[in-house]
């Protein structure tokens, strides 16, 4: 059983998957489902960061 990422390790997840999806595709083609599967995490955390590091 793995368990779930939280907090700082999550975030640099998040952000590793969206400068990944950025340099293979681009701005206009991003979302929120390809990152979160990207960083093998659910969109609602993805919300989440938005909203607590805005």
């Amino acid at each position: 059983m793995t368990t779930r990422r939280r907090g700082a390790l999550l975030t640099r997840a998040i952000y590793r998957a969206t400068l990944e999806e950025l340099a293979e595709s681009n701005l206009d083609k991003l979302a929120f489902d390809r990152i979160a599967a990207r960083a093998s995490a659910g969109k609602a955390s993805l919300y989440r960061a938005l909203v607590d590091h805005r």
